[in-house]
């Protein structure tokens, strides 16, 4: 009898517990709105944050009253939308809100239940500083000022939102989801102009080909600030943030350059993007980043950046997004877009379109290297200045440990036009490493492919098998020897986390 009495109320608190979980993840929102023409009311969720396919629910207006109750597991700003009006309200689950308009003394929308609180301050907020996030203001300053004015009025605007936050009255009974919102907003808001400051000078004109580097003393706090964040994807600020900041170190990576080709920077930009952000972050970003850029970019490329959405993105909430917006863009090189995966595959096995042959005529792929730091020196057997770093080469080689020989490979590619001057060069000097040859000289197709007009030039290939670095020291630099192990440590962090890399 216990042991019967016993189950049931397992029963009961089991029964409980799940319903209770699942008011937590419901959000109601309903009120009384202005009188409006059309009595259709829409309530909008962004959940891809992309303003695509947004998950959507419509009510009738009856008396101009209205009431909508969905299921969420994390928060998100959402949309009452009408013809006549738009309006935003940040929800978390198990939020009740309940709107009222008032005409007196000023047309405003009086909150009321769980999450009013947050809703009416944001109200205030975005109101009293829309200047502050407005990003035509924020170019205009920024082409106006040196980057040292900039960054100071960056920082005082930065500190006045801050203050008004925390000087508001109900700071304290604000949800430390709304807090978190807040200061993500505020945080990235001043890193996103930051970085769009160089970026948004050098693309005033087509005549300034380089990207004026931001101070690094400037740049010293930014090595606390968590930029792989999912959860900051709610915030506009942080969205925008990201663009600048994987451009600003997609030219960082090309030593300041400005590219000449849409493509080449695209493959670029997506290979940063690779190795500095993960999860949803990423695949967001890539997706954001081609719906922009499919129309001005090639449909391979367009194709290629496809398919690392489809492997990343887990959920499939992004992949049909561009399959909408770039399908076309993707059939102009006569390939369906699942056909994709094929295409590159058959370049991998092409020796990723680069015309890399081994000593032994073999072709050669790079991607046979994924998952390696690999240090690439772009050289020829008539260049003296890349003859005179091959000692420094070697003693780099010499100087890393046997277990970090085993994943850090060397790459020679030569331009040579002559194998057997290419051949002669490799054994009079002793090389050792990885030797492969794209010949043609400044013809080659390396050398257009990456954009070199001069060498030696080096770069370094990380673990996914994209260029991380597209112009590395060089191998006298007594400092690459810890970029590579660096690099080594994100590959393999169980391995070398916690033992000695010297």
């Amino acid at each position: 009898m216990k042991t019967s009495k016993r189950i049931i109320w397992l029963f009961i608190l089991f029964t409980s517990i799940c319903f209770n979980s699942n008011a937590q993840k419901s959000v109601v929102v309903s009120g009384t709105l202005p009188a409006v023409s059309d009595s259709n009311l829409f309530l909008q969720i962004d959940k891809n944050h992309m303003r695509r396919k947004m998950t959507s629910f419509n009510t009738i207006l009856h008396d101009n009253t209205f009431g909508f109750k969905f299921d969420i597991e994390r928060d998100y700003l959402i949309e009452l939308v009408n013809p006549a009006f738009r309006f935003p309200l940040f929800v978390s689950p198990g939020d009740s809100i309940v709107m009222t308009f008032a005409e007196k003394p000023s047309p405003t929308m009086d909150l009321k239940g769980k999450g009013s609180l947050e809703n009416n301050f944001l109200q205030v907020f975005y109101t009293s500083f829309k200047d502050e996030f407005n990003d035509t203001i924020s170019e205009k300053l920024a082409l106006s000022n040196t980057i040292d004015a900039f960054e100071a009025k960056l920082f005082s605007q930065k500190k006045k939102l801050n203050d008004f936050f925390k000087a508001d009255p109900n700071y304290s009974r604000f949800s430390e989801n709304l807090k978190t919102f807040i200061s993500n907003e505020i945080s990235f808001n001043y890193w996103k102009q930051l970085f769009s400051y160089p970026i948004v000078n050098a693309n005033s004109s087509q005549q300034i080909m380089k990207v004026t580097p931001i101070p690094d003393l400037m740049l010293a706090d930014f090595a606390k600030v968590k930029y792989n964040s999912e959860n900051a994807l709610i915030s506009e600020s942080y969205r925008m943030f990201l663009k600048y900041f994987i451009t600003y170190e997609t030219s960082k990576a090309n030593g300041f350059n400005k590219f000449t080709d849409m493509s080449v920077s695209a493959d670029r930009k997506s290979a940063v993007a690779k190795e500095k952000l993960s999860g949803e972050v990423l695949t967001y970003w890539l997706t954001k980043f081609v719906t922009d850029e499919c129309e001005r970019i090639s449909p391979y490329m367009t194709n290629k950046i496809y398919e690392s959405i489809k492997e990343f993105d887990k959920n499939k909430s992004y992949q049909q997004i561009v399959l909408d917006v770039c399908g076309a863009k993707m059939k102009e090189s006569g390939k369906s877009p699942d056909a994709a995966k094929q295409t590159t595959k058959a370049s991998e096995s092409n020796s990723d379109g680069l015309d890399l042959t081994t000593l032994d005529g073999k072709p050669f792929s790079m991607s046979s290297l994924k998952g390696k730091v690999v240090y690439i020196d772009f050289w020829a057997s008539w260049c003296g200045p890349c003859r005179g770093m091959m000692p420094f080469s070697k003693q780099l080689h010499d100087n890393l440990t046997e277990k970090e020989k085993k994943n850090i490979v060397f790459l020679y590619i030569s331009i040579d036009a002559n194998q057997d001057a290419w051949k002669k060069g490799i054994t009079d000097m002793g090389m050792e490493g990885i030797q492969v040859i794209s010949p043609g000289n400044w013809s080659s197709k390396v050398c257009k492919y990456y954009q070199i007009n001069s060498i030696p030039r080096y770069m370094i290939m990380g673990k996914s098998g994209d260029i991380v670095d597209f112009n590395a020291k060089r191998p006298n630099d007594p400092a690459l020897i810890d970029q590579l192990r660096e690099f080594l440590v994100i590959i393999y962090p169980d391995s070398y986390r916690n033992e000695s890399l010297s």
